[in-house]
């Protein structure tokens, strides 16, 4: 693992005018790539390989008690809402989202404050945590995977009110949303506070038992990504990634992505201190949540409120590939809700992912403190 001392000096060397090191590259939101999406369908699941990460089933070890795909083979992934508040680290950091396949970064206030939603599918922990609220725009992920949806409740402006759109969309009738505020339509213990942690961070669910809530004749929506075990070596270098979300509590929310050649992944760093950057780990093992595929998806995000955003994940915009340290500008598509999200290469055809897990930054595009930069 890259040791602090390493990502310090990075910045150190990103913040000095030294004639060796190449200036940061600021990504440009609203830049004409000139691509044309391809129409694509769905890409047919591969036996014994998983959709969501790439990696082969029977090469998963899988944990007593856990279920998903590579525990069980059957495949309905949970999206589960996990807080970030102050950045998600020290004692305030998850629990058991090393297990998670996907995780999205999504704007939660104005200023510059974020949450994480956690898709699992290859394995599911027993308990996972701490286990937050959800806004419209996290519920518009859900329906592309037609997944179940795990939160504490959520926003309920008139105009952002989670309980009306997951009315509407039908999760309630299809027995998929797990509210922690709400009556328990599946029977048993599904959320518990972790006693020992502060409120409101100490929330957790247990997860496996989820799994085995949706009948057997529920299916979830087909969303295999493409997968390439050869190293991307097309883009320019990209070794770090530097996200800007504001200066919400010190810019505790703004981080640093720094590619471990070794390992073959980033290893997140959380900024409120610059000097002395957060490795983002979770909390009760202390092992670092790592990323084998970063992508920056610019969207369209309205703010009812300062603390009520309406993100517009529906449509389509430029996106930004960073894998095997090496960076790619691309393009996304999504037709409707029903759709998935595909992500295109510059020449408009669905870009092949590394195998392993996947950050997705939802930034919205229109507001000034937002930056992306990488070098």
């Amino acid at each position: 693992m890259k040791k602090l001392l390493c990502v310090l000096l990075c910045l150190i060397l990103a913040s000095a005018s030294v004639a060796a090191v190449a200036d940061p590259v600021t990504i440009d939101p609203y830049e004409n790539r000139g691509i044309t999406p391809a129409d694509v369908g769905v890409n047919p699941r591969i036996d014994g390989v998983s959709p969501t990460t790439g990696r082969v089933l029977a090469d998963i070890e899988v944990p007593d008690g856990f279920a998903g795909l590579a525990a069980t083979g059957r495949y309905f992934p949970l999206l589960v809402q996990i807080s970030n508040s102050g950045g998600g680290i020290n004692k305030v950091a998850p629990w058991n989202v090393i297990y998670a396949d996907v995780f999205y970064e999504t704007p939660l206030y104005r200023e510059g404050t974020t949450r994480i939603s956690c898709l699992f599918s290859d394995l599911m922990p027993t308990i996972a945590g701490p286990i937050r609220s959800a806004r419209v725009g996290h519920i518009r992920i859900r329906e592309e995977w037609d997944c179940a949806f795990v939160h504490w409740g959520g926003q309920e402006y008139e105009e952002t009110n989670y309980r009306a759109l997951l009315r509407e969309l039908g999760v309630f009738d299809k027995n998929l949303d797990f509210d922690g505020i709400a009556p328990n339509r599946a029977g048993g213990k599904l959320f518990e506070r972790d006693e020992r942690i502060a409120v409101p961070n100490n929330v957790q669910a247990f997860l496996s038992r989820m799994a085995s809530v949706p009948a057997e004749d529920q299916t979830a929506a087909e969303h295999a990504w493409l997968f390439a075990d050869e190293p991307l070596t097309d883009g320019d270098d990209a070794l770090s990634i530097r996200v800007t979300w504001g200066e919400a509590e010190g810019g505790a929310y703004n981080s640093l992505l720094e590619y471990d050649e070794d390992d073959d992944c980033y290893y997140r760093y959380l900024l409120s201190d610059p000097k002395n950057p957060d490795l983002y780990k979770e909390r009760k093992t202390g092992t670092p949540i790592t990323f084998t595929n970063v992508i920056i998806q610019d969207t369209d995000c309205n703010y009812v409120a300062f603390d009520a955003p309406d993100m517009q994940n529906v449509g389509e915009g430029n996106a930004d590939f960073f894998m095997n340290g090496r960076h790619i500008a691309g393009y996304w598509k999504r037709a409707d809700m029903e759709s998935r999200t595909v992500f295109y290469g510059p020449d408009g055809n669905e870009i092949s992912l590394r195998p392993g897990r996947t950050l997705i930054v939802m930034i919205d595009e229109k507001n000034e403190l937002r930056s992306v930069s990488y070098e």
